[in-house]
């Protein structure tokens, strides 16, 4: 190194950089899936989706007759759902927690 040069920074390792890259893949999601009840099946919108698109595009896939979906909820076993307002993005919870629909007639049956 010359006199008056500033210190050069050494690379990370490459099991270090390795690791980062999987962290940040890991939380960047460039998807998130929503398993709807009224169509038994799993849609995919894109990251930062707000809930009451995905529920319009949801909605406007259903026949007639079937339940509309009112709003999503992030769920787990043992814990409290999450539910998402119509102008909240939805996000991915992590390991062992979907986000699903909540139908019309799911809504009516806890009200009773």
């Amino acid at each position: 190194m010359s006199e008056g040069s500033p210190p050069t920074e050494a690379p990370p390792p490459p099991l270090i950089e390795a690791k980062i890259q999987q962290l940040t893949e890991k939380w960047v999601q460039k998807f998130v899936e929503v398993i709807c009840k009224s169509l038994g099946r799993t849609r995919r919108f894109a990251a930062g989706t707000e809930a009451g698109f995905a529920i319009y595009l949801i909605n406007k896939k259903l026949d007639t007759g079937v339940p509309l979906a009112l709003h999503i909820e992030a769920v787990k076993e043992g814990e409290e759902p999450v539910s998402f307002g119509p102008n909240a993005v939805l996000v991915d919870y992590g390991d062992g927690w979907k986000l699903e629909t909540v139908t019309e007639v799911e809504f009516a049956d806890s009200c009773v």
